[in-house]
C-alpha cells in the first residue's frame, strides 16, 4: 500500500457517515456507561449497573472481534457473540496487570484503561474495514 492508499483509506475513516453503526453503538454505550459511574445521582441506582455490566462483560471482547474479524461475513452472530463476551473475561484481566502499578486495581484506573483499550480497538476496527472497501 503506497502513501496515496494510506492516506485516503484515513481520509475515508474519518469521514462520519462511513463509521459503521455497530461501533457508533458501542461509543454512545461506553460514553453513558463512564456517565453511570461519575455522575452522582445515577451512580448509586440500577442503572449504573445495567450499563456497565456489557462494558466489562461484552464490547472489550466485541471490539476486539471486530479487528480481528472486520468483515461481517466472516463469521456469523452466535460466533461472534460468544468469543466477545469469552474474550471480553479475558481482556478484564488487565486489571491483574494494574495490580502491578502504583495505581492499583481502583475503579479510576479500571475505567480508563478499559476506556482505552476499547478506544484503540474501535480505531483499529476502523481502519481494517476502511481497507476492505
Amino acid at each position: 500500500m503506497d502513501e496515496k492508499e494510506r492516506i485516503d483509506a484515513l481520509a475515508e475513516m474519518a469521514d462520519p457517515k462511513n463509521i459503521p453503526k455497530d461501533l457508533i453503538v458501542v461509543s454512545v454505550w461506553l460514553i453513558l456507561a463512564v456517565a453511570s459511574i461519575y455522575v452522582p445521582f445515577v451512580n448509586e441506582t440500577f442503572i449504573r449497573i445495567i450499563l456497565t455490566v456489557p462494558v466489562i462483560l461484552f464490547i472489550p471482547g466485541y471490539v476486539l472481534i471486530a479487528a480481528l474479524f472486520p468483515e461481517k461475513t466472516s463469521i456469523d452472530g452466535i460466533e461472534r457473540f460468544a468469543l466477545s463476551v469469552g474474550l471480553s473475561i479475558a481482556v478484564a484481566l488487565i486489571g491483574l496487570v494494574l495490580n502491578y502499578t502504583p495505581f492499583g486495581i481502583r475503579l479510576d484506573p479500571i475505567v480508563i484503561s478499559l476506556v482505552i483499550y476499547t478506544v484503540i480497538m474501535m480505531i483499529i476496527t476502523l481502519y481494517r474495514r476502511a481497507r476492505l472497501s
